[in-house]
């Protein structure tokens, strides 16, 4: 079995809506307000952000079995960062309100580590943009 999210929702998976979008396409913006996250079936994803001086930044490649757009709905901030469909892309579509279910269904200590590790993250994420400006 592969080591990817959608491997561990397994058959699962497919009780969530498809969405294709094509290449280019920018699936949500940095500054956007989260209602969902996804998993990609088939394609790629570029995740980036611009910073203050209006560069460019690419953090990661995304390919099939990955999640992404969770860092806003665990945060339960704005997007972090920009994603955008690097060829044509489909994607099961996981709602804000199924996201929260499946996170109530893990034990109370992981869900707060959990939690403490994407907080970190996405203060370091913000504070590496920022620095590279300074």
């Amino acid at each position: 079995m592969e080591n990817n999210i959608a491997s561990f929702i397994g058959d699962n998976l497919n009780k969530y809506p498809k969405i294709t979008f094509p290449r280019g396409h920018i699936i949500f913006q940095d500054g956007a307000t989260a209602e969902q996250a996804y998993i990609i079936e088939s394609g790629i994803v570029q995740i980036s952000k611009v910073n203050a001086a209006g560069e460019g930044m690419v953090f990661g490649l995304l390919k099939a079995g990955s999640m992404f757009g969770e860092l806003a709905l665990i945060t339960k901030k704005p997007r972090s960062a920009t994603a955008t469909a690097m060829s044509d892309t489909v994607c099961r579509v996981i709602a804000k309100n199924d996201f929260d279910e499946m996170m109530t269904r893990l034990d109370p200590f992981t869900r707060k580590v959990m939690q403490q590790l994407i907080r970190t993250l996405y203060r370091l994420t913000n504070l590496h943009v920022i620095s590279i400006v300074e």
